[in-house]
């Protein structure tokens, strides 16, 4: 009897003592969970440069973390004599605190610079060199009659899905706002270059309104007058688009390259056809169409050099130029000419990345033959 009783006595208390543990158990909060690492940083990189002459530029370094959700940094460089460059920070939140590094710089010279083709359309113009900044509306609010001195060419499409809905503007250097401009070619689909050629003259191409061939316009007044001619080009399957062609030369020598976007190639930028003018413009002969030789693409603006040579870039990071001396008929590779990727046109000259030095590394020229390095900081 009495073992019994001791075995009730100790199940008691077993049970009184579980009674107590479980309040206790329940009222301890659960461990904290884990911190989440910090969000991989991606490494620093300039993501636009341009030059307003072979001293003064500007440039857009900028770094984001792994994570959509975290605003990245921005910030501008700046250079005044082609060499050491000094970091500016923006004034202004949206710049200085994107959501993703889109962008580009465009110098206008005179210290003035303006930033294009930002998130959601956004456009910033300055008059001191970056200092301050004030955004400037997209559709043009006025009308000139000519192209100003460091002005900007340019299409403004009411609906950017239509290109029938495009019309040629000018970016006004003092203010960045942009006008329409009162005599434009009769071309559809218009896509103008920038910036004037060495010798002052401005090109638009576009399609002829009635037969929808590729034509090419060109003014040597600052847009006032302008002079049309339609491009040999050969039909091309519907199913091959084809991008506007690139205009460069100088004087009465100039070409026009166009490339397109074939199907079940990875290239955005096949070289498709050049064509050739000995008279600035007005009439025009092809001298080469695509073949299973280089060069197969076009990386960025074509250039001609003092000699008249033409030089073609490839459109990726591997080889070197290719150069044709008999007007773009034949092609050589330019084993004596730095490699070049990305080219564009400046107010003076040529700006180009440089594909075989690390990110950070550009060459720029003010004739396309002698190249001079530029390195900018990554910090």
């Amino acid at each position: 009897m009495k073992s019994h009783r001791r075995m009730w006595i100790g199940a008691l208390v077993a049970i009184a003592a579980a009674g107590l543990a479980i309040p206790l158990l329940r009222t301890q909060d659960p461990p904290p969970p884990a911190p989440e690492p910090p969000p991989a940083a991606v490494p620093p990189l300039v993501y636009a440069i341009d030059f307003a002459d072979d001293r003064h530029g500007f440039a857009l370094w900028g770094r984001c973390v792994g994570e959509s959700d975290h605003p990245c940094e921005s910030r501008l460089l700046v250079t005044e004599d082609g060499m050491a460059w000094r970091s500016q920070a923006f004034a202004t939140e949206e710049l200085a605190s994107p959501s993703s590094l889109v962008g580009r710089v465009v110098a206008l010279g005179a210290g003035r610079v303006l930033l294009t083709d930002l998130e959601g359309g956004a456009r910033f113009h300055s008059a001191d060199a970056g200092r301050t900044w004030r955004a400037v509306p997209a559709v043009p609010d006025s009308e000139v009659a000519e192209i100003p001195p460091d002005g900007l060419l340019e299409a403004h499409c009411a609906d950017a899905a239509d290109a029938g809905s495009c019309r040629i503007a000018v970016t006004l250097p003092d203010s960045g706002h942009r006008a329409w401009l009162t005599t434009a070619p009769a071309l559809g689909q218009p896509s103008p270059e920038q910036r004037p050629l060495a010798d002052g003259s401005w090109w638009v191409n576009g399609r002829d309104r009635s037969t929808g061939q590729w034509s090419v316009a060109v003014s040597r007044d600052a847009g006032r007058t302008w002079s049309t001619a339609v491009l040999p080009f050969p039909p091309v399957p519907a199913y091959i688009r084809v991008s506007p062609p690139a205009i460069a030369g100088t004087g009465p020598s100039v070409y026009a390259l166009a490339t397109a976007s074939l199907p079940d190639t990875l290239e955005s930028r096949t070289l498709l056809a050049i064509f050739h003018s000995g008279d600035g413009g007005q009439t025009w002969t092809q001298t080469w169409r695509i073949k299973d030789q280089p060069p197969r693409t076009l990386g960025g603006a074509a250039v001609v050099t003092p000699d008249g040579a033409l030089l073609v870039a490839p459109d990726d990071i591997v080889g070197s130029p290719y150069r044709s001396r008999d007007g773009g008929r034949t092609f050589t590779a330019a084993t004596d000419a730095p490699r070049l990727a990305a080219v564009r046109r400046t107010r003076t000259g040529y700006l180009a990345s440089a594909p075989d030095r690390p990110q950070g590394h550009y060459r720029m020229s003010t004739d396309g033959a002698g190249w001079t390095d530029v390195r900018l900081p990554d910090r």
